[in-house]
């Protein structure tokens, strides 16, 4: 745009935006309509975007997402929890991961809400507190990294500030959640809490840049319910979704008002879920892929006759309709008794001792492993 700041550099594809646009134009006069029978020829089942898959599990595979699965879920998404112009994200998130393809974009074309990008890898956090967003998304771990940092800096502090911080917390752990999600609350602890608001709970969302959350999610991993409490407590609205990279990031979405701590919520607007009989999660709706990327017999093995894919996730659906997932469904075993195990739930139980950091098990133990776990824990 600036043409006299590129006088040292000679790359034979430079050329000002000046310039740029004068070509545009005189295209435009010798092709006369090209542009709008470029758009008249293309179609929502066109590929918009080859995103690719961890490898976790396997070589990583394009996942091929349309232009209608990705406006179908963010449609439903906004529609969901009432997102509009008037709400603000921060994009901090990588590019090629399909949720900042469904906040950053696909949903922003949508609401038309305002996108955020931080300065710089350095500066997120600094840059949170300043935009302050509305609507944020963050893994496990960054929420957990921000409580570190609250506990270290109160540890840090004196023994009123500590004090204070300690009741005004045990007031939010009885309470907040409840308040947060409209139920019933006797009169003295809404006191107590509105006490809390004013002296901790208020001042501590602004620090961590959360004090304009409207609508807050997390998801790639299991969250401690200890972490979602503690956040859901302060009056953070915090909810968990499901979903994978073939489904357009999300399958479940938590409802206000009836988030749990052991689920990620029922199925989203536009989408359905079953469950297999060996336990395993198929999904079908608007948001699944349209096939992998010239692997046809990948696409033939993730979806069956009737269109579901299959997630390789093990679940099952509580009472409420909402979805627990239990562990991958080819790690999940059963019991002499018949009764099903998951090996991640024992690990995520050891991970709460003090002494243990990580657990995990190789496949082939499964079972032994489970056997000693459940054994050590009962002891």
């Amino acid at each position: 745009m600036r043409p006299a700041r590129l006088r040292d550099y000679d790359h034979p594809s430079l050329m000002s935006y000046q310039r740029l646009q004068e070509i545009g134009r005189e295209f435009d006069q010798a092709h006369p309509g090209y542009y709008d029978e470029a758009i008249a020829a293309g179609s929502s089942e066109d590929t918009a975007i080859i995103l690719y898959t961890s490898g976790t599990t396997g070589k990583p595979k394009g996942v091929c997402h349309a232009h209608r699965g990705l406006i179908g879920s963010a449609r439903n998404g906004c529609g969901f929890d009432g997102l509009t112009e008037k709400d603000d994200v921060l994009s901090y998130l990588p590019m090629a991961w399909v949720g900042d393809n469904l906040f950053s974009y696909a949903q922003a074309m949508v609401a038309g809400f305002t996108v955020n990008c931080p300065e710089s890898r350095e500066t997120v956090m600094t840059d949170l507190r300043e935009i302050g967003p509305t609507y944020y998304f963050a893994p496990p771990r960054i929420y957990e990294g921000l409580l570190t940092q609250v506990m270290i800096r109160m540890e840090d502090a004196g023994w009123i500030k500590r004090k204070l911080f300690h009741w005004a917390m045990g007031v939010a752990r009885r309470c907040g959640a409840d308040i947060l999600d409209g139920k019933p609350v006797g009169l003295a602890d809404r006191m107590r809490y509105a006490a809390g608001e004013l002296l901790v709970y208020g001042p501590l969302r602004n620090v961590l840049g959360m004090s304009r959350i409207r609508v807050g999610y997390t998801a790639g991993e299991a969250i401690g319910p200890d972490l979602f409490r503690f956040y859901r407590s302060i009056g953070v609205n915090l909810k968990q979704f499901y979903g994978q990279t073939e489904t357009c990031a999300y399958v479940c979405l938590q409802p206000d008002g009836q988030v749990k701590f052991d689920s990620v919520g029922p199925a989203a607007p536009g989408m359905e879920i079953r469950i297999a009989e060996n336990g395993e999660v198929l999904v079908r709706g608007v948001g699944l892929l349209k096939s992998y990327y010239k692997r046809d017999d990948a696409t033939r093995e993730a979806i069956n006759d009737e269109g579901y894919f299959m997630t390789g996730d093990a679940g099952v659906i509580d009472a409420d309709g909402h979805l627990k997932i239990i562990d991958r469904a080819k790690d999940v075993g059963k019991l002499a008794d018949g009764s099903m195990f998951a090996p991640k739930y024992i690990e995520n139980k050891l991970k709460f001792f003090p002494y243990i950091k990580e657990a995990v098990p190789s496949a082939p133990a499964a079972t032994r492993y489970a056997r000693s776990s459940i054994s050590t824990l009962t002891r």
